[in-house]
């Protein structure tokens, strides 16, 4: 899962996923299904959008906790979910998740400000944090009008990567 000295004394590295997901009502109803329309691509209900973070250090429960709460989820219109980024992350029936980030090398100026933040609140223990964005497309959809939606709608080829999942 990640690298460290375990059993030497030293706590091992974790790699955290946090994601900020609008509450019910937060949403634009309609979000790019007029986009998708436009593809010529038909049964998309609805579209919901989030912010995913990666967050890899030596991190306790309550720090991932203390970063969610201070710098990452406005509470009257988010709400967030995280667990160690190994673990399962559920896909919602009727749903296919698209996730997109940045391809290696291209700068992260949100999880740059994350990473500052956190040092300011004495969380010496984040090694590095990274951003990205989530989509849940619900309806019935092949999976090329999934790849279709991702590459033509969802994600820049040129600074972007996406998986599906």
């Amino acid at each position: 899962m990640g690298r460290g000295w375990a059993g030497m004394g030293e706590a091992v590295d974790r790699v955290y996923r946090v994601e900020i997901i609008p509450l019910p009502g937060q949403a634009q109803n309609d979000y790019l299904l007029s986009d998708i329309a436009a593809l010529g691509i038909q049964g998309v209900d609805r579209v919901v959008r989030y912010d995913l973070f990666f967050l890899r250090g030596n991190l306790t429960e309550a720090e991932v906790g203390r970063l969610r709460d201070e710098l990452l989820v406005d509470p009257v219109v988010q709400r967030a979910e995280w667990h160690l980024a190994g673990d399962e992350s559920p896909v919602p029936p009727g749903a296919v998740r698209v996730e997109v980030g940045l391809l290696q090398g291209v700068t992260d100026s949100v999880a740059d400000n994350l990473s500052e933040r956190a040092r300011l609140l004495g969380m010496t223990g984040l090694r590095a944090a990274a951003s990205a964005q989530g989509y849940l497309l619900f309806g019935a959809l092949s999976s090329d009008e999934v790849h279709t939606i991702a590459r033509r709608l969802l994600c820049n080829d040129v600074i972007q990567h996406y998986e599906l999942g």
